[in-house]
């Protein structure tokens, strides 16, 4: 029995691409992974290693400011989102579990939009941004990467500043989880250090995700999780998935045995029922043998001769995930999203903001509209006759990119809003 043989869905939650998909200074799309690429995850690779969804993470480190944080994180969700603009036939974001499965039906590779990183939160926007970040079909957010920030401690249990942090998880940080939570979205717990995983798995109320983690007592790491962590996810109902970085597995010679070595002991631990795969392509040293996505097959054939059943190796290479995915579907009944045809557009001056409202206002209490920038209320009028809304910063607006949001009410009371991000020229 060969990969041809294979028909289950195949998932990596973890990979890096956007990253390098973007020009270095102006975060503009500037590589479209639709070509051959010297990336480690391109379309084309996706499809000979008949991978039906990665995780696409907005990545960011403390870049020094909440703004430019912001900016990076949107400048990867605005590249993947101009993925499937110039890849309509062969490439999709996910919005909900319905259409992606539907898009994999008609044979498209399926994007899911991540946040590796929440240095872009703090006490002022998270209600705000958090919500926003939903709105543009963010299903996972990792709320630390290395350095410790308003949320909680990182995996170096320091700031980027190098002094060191404690206490896990924030005030702030609880209520990050709370929030996450209720907005149907998955705490990625792949970064943080020990005292802030445990604060997580103490708040949280949903299953919880290792977007790309190791198994410590093969290899102990910072990054790998020790055996009590990996029962913690799994009586969440969670995911574990097993990393493929060299170093996290072994070391400079490791390979495909290494990789298969944690997954076998990871089951060993929690069951095949939640363990998966994370990669961390095009963000780390790949096992020998296991370069890029296309080649992600070779499990299915490592697994098979360690005598895994096939209904284990379906949970692992993507059932796993899927049912999570299922899971965090619910949409909110009170929130109908409409679209706009145009973007919002930052004016000269760099602080007031213009939205045409392309849509019939007819029955809606537009009079009630809330103006959200960046996960901050702005104060904005609307005129009726040029159907445009105009939003006032209380701030210079100097990085690229931004998101904005429009609510407002019908006359029984349901919300309506829409969700865009907007790009300073």
């Amino acid at each position: 029995m060969g990969i041809v043989d294979y028909k289950g869905i195949i998932i990596d939650t973890h990979n890096d691409t956007m990253m390098k998909a973007v020009d270095k200074y102006t975060q503009k799309p500037s590589v479209d992974i639709g070509q051959d690429t010297s990336f480690q995850i391109d379309i084309n690779k996706m499809e000979k290693g008949k991978v039906n969804i990665a995780y696409f993470a907005a990545f960011t480190e403390d870049y020094g400011t909440i703004q430019s944080n912001n900016h990076r994180i949107l400048a990867s969700l605005n590249a993947l989102a101009n993925v499937e603009i110039v890849n309509e036939k062969r490439f999709s974001v996910a919005k909900n579990y319905t259409q992606m499965m539907a898009e994999i039906e008609r044979g498209k590779r399926v994007g899911v939009p991540t946040i590796e990183g929440a240095y872009s939160i703090d006490a002022e926007n998270m209600n705000g941004l958090l919500k926003q970040y939903a709105d543009l079909f963010v299903k996972a957010i990792a709320p630390v990467w290395n350095h410790s920030n308003a949320l909680g401690e990182g995996t170096y249990s320091k700031f980027a500043s190098g002094s060191d942090s404690t206490g896990g998880l924030t005030a702030l940080g609880v209520r990050f989880i709370a929030q996450m939570d209720a907005l149907n979205m998955m705490v990625d717990v792949s970064h943080m250090n020990e005292t802030t995983f445990w604060d997580v798995i103490k708040y949280t109320k949903r299953p919880v995700i290792a977007s790309h983690s190791g198994a410590a007592s093969l290899k102990p790491h910072l990054r790998n999780l020790n055996d009590e962590q990996l029962i913690a996810i799994q009586k969440t109902g969670g995911v574990v998935n097993v990393v493929f970085c060299r170093y996290f597995l072994g070391d400079e010679s490791a390979g495909i045995s290494n990789l298969l070595d944690h997954i076998e002991y990871i089951v060993s631990i929690i069951g095949d029922e939640h363990v998966g795969l994370g990669s961390d392509f095009d963000g780390a040293t790949m096992p020998i043998g296991l370069e890029d996505i296309s080649k992600v097959p070779v499990i299915i054939e490592g697994l098979r001769d360690r005598k895994f059943s096939e209904k284990a190796i379906e949970n692992i290479m993507g059932k796993n995930n899927l049912r999570l995915l299922s899971a965090f579907d619910k949409q909110n009944d009170y929130r109908v999203r409409f679209n706009q045809h145009t973007s919002p557009v930052i004016l000269e001056d760099h602080k007031t903001i213009e939205w045409y409202m392309d849509v019939d206002c007819n029955n809606l209490e537009v009079e009630n509209l809330v103006f959200l920038w960046d996960g901050c209320e702005l104060n904005c009028t609307y005129n009726e006759q040029s159907k445009k809304i105009v939003a006032h910063s209380t701030i210079e607006i100097v990085e690229r990119y931004h998101v904005a949001t429009i609510e407002f009410k019908d006359r029984v009371g349901k919300i309506y809003f829409c969700t865009s991000i907007s790009e300073l020229k």
